[in-house]
């Protein structure tokens, strides 16, 4: 064998198992990224489900208090509560068939009779060098599929986290604002519906008593020096539309219909989550008895 043909094929041992490397510590790395995504998606799934079980009790107390103003332009069901169902982003693991090709390959080209020994014995080093170069690119072109496979689905559990994340704030802020501002407000606001109730039977000579006593549509109190609390409670009923429309979806398990779109659902929620957020804004603008607002 000439030096320069020895050459060649030494470069093109080394080129082929630096290539092998490349590939698997890639996969090495990959596969870690993507268990600390699992444990990361797995946990926000089990708070995102019990803080909606958490919740339940708030939307029941919103819509009941709702539903006693009367006169709300649309009907006020009872919230459809679901959960979301428990999602596994999968496990990536090495190909058992890329290891046995790299072995099969090495074992053909490098063993006592492979390249070198055909070489030196059959002189037919042009054809096998050629062999040899057209295998090892059909294996990098195989790899380098697998390696994007792979970054897609990373991309993939990322956003799927990302999601996760920005839903389960969501319910805390829905739960929170419900419980500590809104149920105390409403409280308030229904204590002066019924206290002007009580001053209009008065006024108009009315019988009073805890059975006849009926409040005001707050519909009646739009425009007036009460107008803030007509604010509060349209508002509110906004509000309450708002979050039931989004929390009565499985917004998680829709997500994984379709894996392609995962960035378009990523914009979908932060859309929805950013209209909850000014919806809130504009009940807590007319919040009056509940102190600090």
């Amino acid at each position: 064998m000439s030096k320069k043909k020895l050459e060649e094929v030494n470069q093109l041992h080394k080129k082929s198992e630096e290539a092998y490397k490349e590939y698997d510590k890639r996969v090495d790395e990959l596969c870690r990224e993507n268990q600390i995504l699992l444990s990361k998606f797995s946990q926000w799934i089990s708070n995102i489900n019990n803080q909606r079980i958490g919740l339940r009790k708030e939307i029941k107390d919103l819509y009941e208090f709702l539903s006693s103003f009367g006169n709300i332009e649309e009907k006020v069901t009872l919230f459809d509560f679901v959960l979301e169902e428990e999602l596994i982003l999968e496990n990536m693991k090495k190909k058992d068939s890329f290891k046995k090709d790299w072995g099969l390959y090495k074992t053909k080209w490098y063993n006592n009779g492979g390249l070198i020994g055909a070489i030196i014995i059959h002189n037919k080093n042009k054809r096998l060098i050629t062999e040899k170069r057209s295998e090892l690119d059909v294996m990098q072109m195989e790899w380098n599929k697998d390696i994007e496979e792979r970054e897609n689905y990373l991309d993939f559990c990322e956003t799927a986290v990302e999601i996760a994340n920005i839903y389960q704030n969501c319910v805390i802020i829905v739960k929170d604002a419900i419980e500590k501002q809104i149920i105390p407000e409403l409280h308030g606001v229904r204590c002066f519906f019924y206290a002007d109730a009580v001053r209009e039977d008065i006024l108009y000579n009315n019988e009073i008593s805890s059975k006849n006593v009926r409040f005001n549509p707050y519909t009646e109190y739009k425009d007036t020096q009460y107008n803030k609390h007509y604010l509060f409670v349209k508002n509110t009923y906004d509000f309450y539309n708002t979050i039931c429309k989004f929390f009565t979806r499985k917004i998680l398990t829709d997500m994984f219909q379709d894996k392609t779109v995962i960035k378009e659902r990523k914009e979908e929620i932060d859309e929805k989550v950013n209209e909850i957020k000014q919806q809130l804004v504009k009940v807590e603008e007319n919040i009056m008895f509940v102190e600090g607002k």
